[in-house]
């Protein structure tokens, strides 16, 4: 959890049984710990045979545990996935590979107590975020390389014939490491498809994005948006607050979100750059076929892939946070561009500490 973190219990002969469970994990660890965090305690844990029977279920509530209801065949979503991997990163990587069982379980501990609590912070918070962003999808496939550069020694004169207003779509999503809510297609009372402004965006808050909202508790998640003009006016910010209170990451929200950032969320390094990849691949010829294949496309996208991109998202965020100053390449398939920016590390700090230090 954030903040905090048991001991590490190694089931060191045989397998996990019920009435190991109760003994070794329940009473010495679980217990403890709600009674050091209070009432608002809330224990999870997957849906394995020795956690879902009876007599665990009378443990839980003669010692006043609440459990969260987890679904039948659900996707490891659990944060501790993605903390079991960077333990066995650590144990493999000591200077001193374990050779035998005791050498592995002391080995396995050390790192246990080694890993920073920023690490197990960082990655329970990042499943807790819904991502937002909108994007442009053009019938003929363009897509945006205004600072796309080609260097050569002669002038190459060539010339690109585009038309002047291509057909699109403009469609918004959310995600986070529990899905995607979206797509959202922009489009005005007579079914026209329309790009956004604020009516439309605060429209799409009201009618769409809050209704999904139903199904998750908002309590514990939180907003980002970017600094798009229709996102931020005044009347917008104060829409989400009513939803979201002080769990809004934006421009004039709660926690800032600095102007003329680097694409840094999760949408921008992985959402649209896949999409885009797949829905011209039958070359749609309408806008209703080229939505259906969004539609269809982002319908195909499971949790375990979103948890996997979260996990590498994050660990991109620590190496640029934890390495010196230099010259970063931000390489982003969805507008097929690099961008060579100067970024020093405090800047970077400062972005990624008020999306997680600040909740």
């Amino acid at each position: 959890m954030i903040n905090g973190r048991t001991r590490l219990h190694v089931v060191a002969n045989g397998t996990m049984t019920v009435q190991r469970y109760i003994d070794e994990v329940l009473l010495p660890h679980v217990r403890l710990f709600r009674g050091a965090v209070g009432d608002k305690f809330v224990f999870m844990d997957d849906n394995a045979t020795c956690h879902r029977t009876l007599a665990v279920q009378d443990c839980l509530d003669s010692e006043g545990i609440q459990r969260l209801v987890w679904p039948a065949r659900s996707p490891d979503l659990n944060p501790i996935e993605n903390v079991w991997d960077a333990l066995g990163r650590q144990v493999a990587g000591g200077n001193y590979p374990p050779t035998n069982k005791n050498t592995f379980i002391r080995a396995l501990t050390e790192e246990w107590d080694k890993l920073p609590q920023q690490l197990l912070d960082n990655v329970v918070q990042s499943l807790r975020i819904l991502f937002s962003n909108e994007a442009h999808f053009w019938l003929n496939g363009y897509v945006n390389n205004q600072n796309c550069r080609i260097w050569g020694e002669a002038n190459p004169q060539v010339y690109v014939e585009t038309p002047l207003h291509p057909e699109k779509l403009t469609i918004w999503c959310a995600l986070w490491a529990g899905g995607i809510i979206g797509p959202y297609f922009f489009k005005n009372d007579e079914g026209h498809n329309v790009t956004v402004n604020g009516d439309r965006y605060r429209a799409m808050v009201t009618n769409f994005f809050i209704p999904e909202l139903n199904n998750h508790d908002v309590q514990e998640l939180w907003f980002q948006q970017d600094g798009t003009t229709c996102y931020t006016a005044r009347a917008t910010i104060d829409l989400l607050k009513d939803t979201f209170g002080d769990h809004l990451i934006s421009r004039f929200g709660p926690v800032n979100w600095p102007p003329k950032y680097c694409d840094l969320t999760l949408l921008d390094y992985f959402l649209w750059g896949y999409v885009k990849s797949l829905v011209y691949a039958d070359k749609p010829q309408t806008l209703d076929h080229l939505e259906d294949n969004i539609r269809r496309v982002m319908a195909d996208i499971r949790p375990q892939m979103l948890e996997k991109v979260i996990e590498n998202w994050t660990s991109i965020l620590d190496y640029w946070t934890t390495s010196e100053p230099a010259m970063v390449v931000l390489c982003q398939k969805l507008y097929l561009k690099c961008n060579i920016f100067r970024i020093k590390k405090i800047h970077l700090n400062r972005i990624i500490h008020r999306c997680f230090n600040a909740i």
